[in-house]
């Protein structure tokens, strides 16, 4: 992880967190002054605050998480800036991000996995999450070739192979002190009450309906990584990603 930020504290000071060392040296080439120091933040556990906010912050360390499945979309983004995040968010796919005006040279496929998350109270919640540097770091053993597209990947074979390496790396880690996973979480809107009268339903169905704040959260993953990464046995983990230079095809 790299914190990136200006030298120059004031209206245009600048404070980014990235993990891709490539988009660092590829901003630092457009901005002066900037420094950058490597090494990771551990953040504390905080807690989702349904109350008094329509989105909140969160944090949670040594979770366990699952992978139940995984997407694939056809996209513009290179993940040099945004690391393919900007681009799904509750299965919409978005037109472009920042990463479009810039050079391609990764693959132009995104791999979104729905990701079932399990506190330590035993309360859980479902999340879609896709990042190029999570797919580079724990899912395959390199960048997606160019001419990959999303049919290849959904092929029955190849989507079995992903989902399997995926579901392994998941075993490995949650048996390996689990995930620290952030991100945010926003209230869904507003529902129709159950517990009242409503239009066509006891009142006329010209009258006005009675809506109440939706009780579940629509979750949002921003990072998800190891608790304990330097427990994790690499050789391991190389053993169980996809091999993009044999395993994209059936």
């Amino acid at each position: 992880m790299y914190l990136f930020l200006s030298q120059a504290p004031g209206p245009s000071f600048c404070l980014s967190i990235l993990r891709d060392l490539t988009a660092l040296c590829h901003i630092a080439r457009l901005t002066r002054p900037l420094v950058a120091t490597k090494g990771d933040f551990e953040l504390p556990d905080r807690q989702v605050v349904a109350e008094g906010t329509d989105t909140s912050g969160f944090t949670h360390n040594g979770v366990e998480s699952r992978n139940d499945g995984a997407q694939y979309v056809k996209s513009t983004c290179s993940g040099m800036t945004c690391d393919g995040q900007s681009i799904l968010s509750g299965g919409t796919v978005a037109k472009g991000c920042t990463c479009f005006q810039m050079r391609h040279c990764k693959g132009s496929v995104l791999v979104s996995f729905f990701v079932t998350i399990v506190k330590a109270d035993g309360t859980s919640f479902t999340a879609e999450y896709c990042s190029k540097s999570f797919c580079r770091t724990f899912i395959f053993n390199g960048d997606l070739p160019n001419g990959i597209r999303a049919s290849h990947l959904e092929e029955f074979v190849v989507d079995e192979r992903i989902n399997n390496a995926a579901n392994a790396v998941f075993d490995l880690v949650n048996s390996t002190g689990g995930w620290t996973i952030s991100g945010w979480a926003t209230k869904r809107g507003e529902v129709q009450d159950q517990a009242v009268d409503q239009p066509g339903n006891g009142l006329p169905h010209n009258a006005p309906r009675v809506l109440i704040e939706a009780g579940n959260l629509n979750y949002h993953i921003t990072r998800m990584v190891p608790t304990r990464p330097e427990d994790i046995d690499l050789d391991v983990l190389e053993g169980l990603k996809v091999n993009v230079a044999t395993d994209l095809t059936p």
